[in-house]
Formats: structure tokens, C-alpha cells, sequence
């Protein structure tokens, strides 16, 4: 039979492995959860983990968890859970047995005596089922990831006939056709996405609550993960450091050019994705059709905020590290992000589209701030990052469905105008704001305040997330679709103020599980036991989900695991990145979906599911490192 091309996925249920789990492996003393695709009359009550011998080392009970939704994918799980074992090693399987027994009457006559005897015949069949190979390491999944998605990195570095054009880029035209004279030297960062030649802080700035931090998103978040190093059990682990905050110092050059003379940054280099050197211009867009505006400054929420979290951060390097590294100095990120900051707080809302600031400004200035008072010691910054944590507390309301979600829009919970804040790339950044804050902040009230708006959040993230049905613990969220009403769901709505982008959530998740693992360290003193043990299933099964225990048995960190989704023939994705993932279903959102067809095979569609980008790498390096 002829094999599907790579960039569009058929699986069929007989090519999945029916025990679904991490394809890279587990933690030695974490978190080891899997599933087994099988109806309630399956026969399966037990599981063994076989050690890298084939010897039985753990053996446990299964638990019947049914069916998620209506996804059409998967059906029916069972959950098992081996946390206990403390094993490691290179090799090991799950064995599950179900057997089954049939009785056959069988009747044979004796003419002789005529008489009829009955017999009982009984048939006894086992079905076994055993997993693909996994690995248990103490710091398994960072040693593999990390480095993967450092060299994924490297090969996004913008290169050939579009790092020349991008010493000199010129801006976007006005509707008459003039345009600002002269060009900026913009070369540097990284390719947006698989087929995405463009350079983003930001993008979806006209739908006012969607924009995900990009660049300057990877930038921290590489930073954050070096630092998260430090001190590392290993020399492996240590010597992830290097790269990490090199790659960290190549984006924060870029993003030094990114920033005008007059202290804003660009949002966008944009080509309206045509791969066409001549159109990469300096811009704001909008709509799947790409048009451009001159409204080109970005606010807090539209990249600036995170750009300049960046180079406050990347100032606080050694000096010799920075001069050996980078083009310019840690006096020139430092200023370039007070001179961004003091730009901003004067003119952030001229810069938005709707000016009006809500929880995506919030979060952003609020880590900008706190970086800022952590390379200086300023009072100005940590007067800012307090002004902006109470803004953000302020959002996190409840009404009588749902408790302590974050309101988006400033209106009161039960306000018929009232948007709650989702996110397709960032649901995690208002706990991962908090808890930075909270780290640089120096008055213990204020810290305790914090502290407790963070565990609300999580509180509220683990109980929509158990509130139905959910055997892979996929993080659900509060969602409202444009004239609809707001309501608990897997996915993203599809009907949302962009008017056409919704995609795989794999960002989303990475920046939830960065999310659990900060709020866990920082409520570890003072929580009880179960809530951070829920807080660690939570983290752990939005690593699990993309590293392959999903309905389609599929990892989604490219050259891991088994099935790994491409996206068109002509843009491969790279090893070590990461795809956009699975979303609900292409007619009913309630259901999944992943390339279904025939948008599987259709260039204006299948960018959903299969193309890389980069925020899903960025968030994910630093969840592997906290993992």
C-alpha cells in the first residue's frame, strides 16, 4: 500500500499504539502517568513495567477512565500510574494481559444406548499488549530536550538572501503610497515559523487580547533557562548554560535594533509570508491577508514589554561573557531597556490598537519592571512592577460558574461585555509574572499577596481541568467565542476577535507547565502535600502531551519519539522544534482534530496543526529545564 506523504498525517487506529505515554521517558522520582486506548470490556485490570531486561520491576492496577468529550479520536482510557517506581534506565516496557474465557457445548449421540452425552469444552485466551521502549532518568527529559531545541535555535538563525536584505529594511508604505524615508539595520533573530521568513515581537495586535509574545518571548525564556541551570546536579546540565545564554544574547542584539531612536521598538519585519526579500518591511499587520500598516510601534502587550524584560536580564551577564558573545555591551541592553521603559509608561496606550491597556499590558510590564529593579535596584521599577502586580490581581475575579479566573477587559465577572482571559500561547504568564515579581519584590505582605493570587490561579487552572472528564489531563481554559457566551473547553475557539487564527496550543501548554512548576516553588513552604502533587501531575502531563502520550501517539518535539508530524513538503520542520499541535475539531469544536482532511493537505489551512514556531520551543526549553 502506498504511504501517505509526510506532511499530511493518516493514522489509522491499528497504527497507534494503543498504551499511550511520554516517548522520550520519565523522571526518575517525578511523575510517570500513561494510558491504554481500550473499551471498558477490554479485560485489562493490571499492568507490569518491565526493566531494561525484560524482568517485571513495578506492577500496579489500571483504572477504567472512559472517554474524553466528543473527541472521535482515542475513545475510551485506561490510566495507570507507576510514580513509585524509582528505576532507571534505558529500555523499559509496559506489559498488560487480559484473559478471557469461552465455553462450547458440544453433544454426541450413542445409538446403542440411545442416549445424548453433553460435553463442556472451555477456551482460554490471553491478549497482551505491550508499550514501545521509554527511558527513566533523574533529569531525563532536560538532558534530551534542552540541547535539541538550543541547536533548533541555531538553525532558525535568519541566514542567505534575507539576512542581506535585513541590513537595510525600509517601512511600510502609507495608503498614498509615500513612506517614511530611509531604512534600519534590523539583520539578526530567528525565522517566526516553519514556512514564516518574517521577524515578530508580536502580531494579532488588532484583536486587542490575542497578542503572543514571540522573540522577545525565546530571548527571556532562554535567559530564565540558563539561570535555572545554574547550580546543576550534573555536568551535562551545566553545560547547557553556555549555549543557552548565547543564543539568549544573539536575539537580544536583534532586538536592540528593533528598538527606534525614540526609545519605542518595531513590532513586525514582515513579508505578508512570501518568501519575497522586497517585501520584508517594517510594519503592523493584520488578517489573514496580511495588510500593512504604519502603525508600527509596539506597546507593552505587542512585544515591548518582554523585549525589555530581555535586555534588563541579559544586562545582569558577567561583562566578559557579554563582551565575548555579543555585539553589544550589557550598558547598551541596560540602556536600551530603561530608555524602552520610560518610553512606554508616557505612551503605551497611544500604541495600542483599541488604547486601552488590559491583562496582556499587565503581565508584560510587570516582568519588564521586575527585571528592570533586578539589574538596577531602581525604586522607580519596583514602584512600577508594584502599580502593575495590583493591576493584575485586580483581574483575577469569579463569578457563579467558574472561581478565580482572570478577567481580560477590566469589566466586572458577571458583566454581559465581560472577556475572560484565554490564550492560544501564554495562558501561563500572569502566574509566571506574579511569581518573577514576587521574587525581587522586598516587602512580605506584598510578596504573601502575590502568593496567594498565584495558587487562586492554579487552583482555578487544576479544577476546570478536572471539572469533566479528562484522562490525559490536557489543561482546559474559560473561553468566550466572538457572540457567544463564555464556557469551560478544551480548545480555543475557533470564532475569535483575529477572525481567522486558532492552531494547536503547544505553546499554551509549555507556558502552563512553566506556570505549575514556578508556582510550585514558589508555594512550596506553605501548600499541603496533595495540591502540589497535583500541581506536579498537571506540569508533567502538558509535557507528556507533546512529547507523545496524545490520541495520535505522536511527538511533537521534531527527531524524538516515533510519528513526528512534518509540515509541507518544501518547508521541513526542523529537528528540535516544535509543531503548533492538536486542536479541536475542524466543524465541531468539541471533537480533535490534527490535519484532518482534506485541510490536512490544504497550504491556507494545514499551518494549524504541522508548522513549527517558535514561542512553542521557547516556552517548552524552559518547562524541560523546571521539569
Amino acid at each position: 500500500m502506498a504511504q501517505p506523504e509526510p506532511y499530511v498525517m493518516h493514522l489509522e487506529p491499528g497504527q497507534r499504539n494503543p498504551i499511550l505515554l511520554n516517548h522520550v521517558g520519565f523522571k526518575t522520582d517525578g511523575v510517570k502517568q500513561f494510558l491504554v486506548a481500550a473499551s471498558a470490556s477490554s479485560g485489562f485490570s493490571d499492568f507490569e513495567v518491565l526493566g531494561p531486561a525484560g524482568i517485571p520491576v513495578y506492577a500496579g492496577k489500571l483504572t477504567y477512565a472512559g472517554a474524553t468529550a466528543e473527541w472521535t479520536v482515542g475513545g475510551s482510557m485506561w490510566t495507570g500510574d507507576f510514580s513509585d517506581l524509582r528505576a532507571s534506565g534505558v529500555g523499559f516496557r509496559i506489559r498488560l494481559s487480559a484473559t478471557s474465557s469461552s465455553e462450547t457445548v458440544v453433544d454426541s449421540s450413542e445409538p446403542a444406548a440411545k442416549k445424548v452425552k453433553t460435553t463442556t469444552s472451555t477456551t482460554t485466551t490471553t491478549t497482551r499488549l505491550l508499550s514501545e521502549r521509554f527511558d527513566i532518568g533523574d533529569t531525563l527529559v532536560t538532558d534530551l530536550c534542552v540541547p535539541d531545541i538550543i541547536h533548533y535555535f541555531r538553525s532558525q538563525r535568519v541566514a542567505g538572501k534575507y539576512a542581506k536584505k535585513d541590513y537595510a529594511v525600509a517601512f511600510a508604505p502609507n495608503e498614498d503610497g509615500t513612506r517614511k524615508e530611509g531604512t534600519v539595520d534590523l539583520h539578526g533573530g530567528w525565522y517566526d515559523a516553519s514556512g514564516d521568513m518574517s521577524k515578530y515581537l508580536s502580531h494579532l495586535s488588532y484583536a486587542s487580547f490575542m497578542n503572543p509574545q514571540q522573540t522577545p518571548l525565546v530571548t527571556w525564556s532562554l535567559l530564565e533557562s540558563a539561570d535555572g541551570l545554574n547550580g546543576g546536579a550534573t555536568d551535562r546540565l551545566k553545560s547547557f548554560i553556555t549555549p543557552l545564554r548565547e543564543e539568549a544574547l544573539y536575539g537580544c542584539d536583534f532586538l536592540v535594533r528593533m528598538q527606534a531612536k525614540e526609545g519605542y521598538f518595531y513590532q513586525t519585519l514582515f513579508d505578508k509570508w512570501s518568501k519575497d526579500v522586497n517585501q520584508r518591511e517594517i510594519c503592523e499587520y493584520a488578517t489573514q491577508k496580511g495588510h500593512k500598516y504604519t502603525t508600527w510601534e509596539a506597546g507593552y502587550r505587542q512585544g515591548a514589554g518582554m523585549a525589555i524584560a530581555s535586555l534588563a536580564r541579559a544586562s545582569a551577564l558577567p561583562n566578559e561573557f557579554i563582551a565575548t558573545t555579543a555585539e553589544y555591551s550589557g550598558n547598551v541592553y541596560l540602556n536600551a531597556a530603561e530608555v524602552g521603559f520610560r518610553h512606554l509608561e508616557v505612551n503605551n496606550v497611544n500604541y495600542l490598537n483599541d488604547k486601552t491597556e488590559n491583562i496582556i499590558d499587565h503581565y508584560c510590564a510587570l516582568v519588564a519592571a521586575s527585571e528592570l529593579y533586578a539589574a538596577t535596584k531602581k525604586e522607580e521599577y519596583l514602584t512600577a512592577a508594584r502599580s502593575r502586580a495590583q493591576k493584575l490581581m485586580e483581574a483575577q475575579v469569579s463569578n457563579d460558574a467558574v472561581s478565580y479566573f482572570w478577567m481580560a477587559n477590566g469589566k466586572s465577572a458577571n458583566d454581559p461585555e465581560a472577556r475572560p482571559f484565554f490564550h492560544a500561547s501564554d495562558a501561563g504568564l500572569p502566574v509566571i509574572s506574579l511569581c518573577r515579581y514576587a521574587q525581587v519584590e522586598i516587602d512580605t505582605a506584598l510578596v504573601e499577596a502575590a502568593k496567594l493570587t498565584v495558587a487562586r490561579s492554579m487552583e482555578f487552572e487544576l479544577g476546570i481541568s478536572k471539572e469533566v472528564n479528562n484522562p490525559f489531563m490536557y489543561p482546559r481554559q474559560y473561553t468566550k467565542a466572538v457572540g457567544s457566551v463564555a464556557k469551560t473547553a478544551f480548545f480555543f475557539p475557533h470564532q475569535n476577535e483575529s477572525g481567522y487564527w486558532w492552531q494547536g496550543e503547544n505553546a499554551r501548554l509549555g507556558s502552563l507547565s512553566v506556570a505549575a512548576s514556578k508556582a510550585h516553588q514558589l508555594l512550596a513552604s506553605s501548600a499541603d502535600a496533595e495540591f502540589l502533587r497535583e500541581l506536579d501531575v498537571f506540569r508533567t502531563s502538558a509535557i507528556d502531551w507533546v512529547l507523545g502520550k496524545n490520541p495520535y501517539d505522536m511527538c511533537m518535539l521534531q527527531g524524538r519519539g516515533r510519528r513526528n508530524p512534518d509540515y509541507l513538503p518544501q518547508y521541513a520542520n526542523a529537528p528540535g522544534g516544535i509543531c503548533n499541535g492538536i486542536t479541536g475539531g475542524f466543524e465541531n469544536e468539541d471533537d480533535i482534530c490534527f490535519k484532518p482532511d482534506p485541510h490536512g493537505a490544504d497550504w491556507a489551512e494545514n499551518w494549524r496543526w504541522g508548522e513549527q514556531w517558535i514561542p512553542h520551543a521557547g516556552w517548552f526549553v524552559l518547562a524541560a529545564v523546571l521539569h
